[in-house]
């Protein structure tokens, strides 16, 4: 007699494919999230970086990190 409270091997089956599909489906958009953020940062980094050198005067030393403390 089959019991109706545990489900069939089908019923199993399509929950992993779903649960699979989902976590493929999930991987994929974090690690899309993940390389948009680091082009933007480094995309961020590059501009900051050239804002600051054209503030300098012509010819001024640009300070090490040594100079920052």
């Amino acid at each position: 007699m089959l019991d109706r409270s545990s489900p069939g091997p089908l019923a199993l089956g399509s929950y992993v494919l779903r649960l699979a599909v989902l976590g493929a489906g999930l991987w994929a958009v974090l690690r899309l999230a993940g390389v948009g953020a680091l082009f933007a940062s480094l995309v961020g980094i590059l501009v900051v970086r050239h804002l600051m050198i054209r503030r300098l005067a012509p010819g001024a030393e640009v300070p090490g990190p040594e100079g920052a403390g």
